[in-house]
């Protein structure tokens, strides 16, 4: 267990999922945010939709617990996710990665992802994790570049999590790399659809068909 930035980091050699095992610690009252929990390997990871998350070699995977009231007061909770990876995403750019952050939860390089985010909420705590995939010999997804440091990632990323963010802050630069990549497939009641035919609302909803939706399923 290491200590820094306001949190403890939990470390194991394999968890069946970081984001289950935090928020069963949660909601048992077995520890308290802020803290974070980091495994080398996950047997049954959780995917940005639900699905299960494929096992790799090699891959970041952490969850963190935060207290409601730490959040941007102008945040709205249904787009937390959208809030979180946009800081993984920002920190990734600016070690060199390509990555970008596809609606509302999924981390890409190219068309090919490469890890995504997930939220739950556990009383007045929010359970953030993301996965990323550093395997280069996985044909499933995309990989993060070789070139990019890996060595203190958690530490930076937990360091952008501490600091006073505004939702609004954080939307008016997603909006901008939305547009930019509105051209790709979102999935929405089993149906492909394109964000072409959306609207990218203030709250991190979609206007789709004169309805809001938050989450891609």
């Amino acid at each position: 267990m290491a200590k820094g930035l306001g949190l403890e980091i939990y470390s194991f050699e394999e968890l069946s999922s970081t984001q289950l095992w935090l928020c069963e610690q949660i909601r048992t009252q077995n520890l308290f945010p802020p803290l974070a929990v980091v495994a080398k390997r996950q047997k049954d990871g959780i995917g940005s939709r639900g699905n299960q998350w494929e096992e790799t070699k090699e891959a970041l995977t952490f969850s963190f617990a935060l207290p409601i009231t730490s959040l941007p007061k102008d945040l709205p909770l249904v787009s937390s996710s959208l809030f979180f990876g946009y800081l993984f995403k920002k920190v990734l750019a600016q070690r060199g990665s390509k990555v970008w952050l596809k609606w509302p939860n999924d981390l890409y390089l190219g068309e090919r992802k490469m890890g995504g985010v997930i939220t739950s909420k556990v009383g007045e705590v929010v359970v953030g994790g993301i996965g990323l995939n550093l395997d280069s010999s996985n044909d499933s997804y995309a990989f993060l570049e070789s070139e990019v440091p890996k060595d203190g990632l958690l530490e930076e990323y937990l360091g952008e999590l501490s600091k006073e963010w505004r939702w609004k802050q954080i939307f008016s630069n997603y909006e901008i790399e939305f547009k930019l990549k509105s051209d790709f497939i979102f999935h929405h009641e089993g149906e492909r659809v394109s964000a072409l035919e959306a609207t990218l609302c203030e709250d991190g909803a979609l206007l789709f068909r004169g309805k809001k939706v938050y989450s891609a399923r």
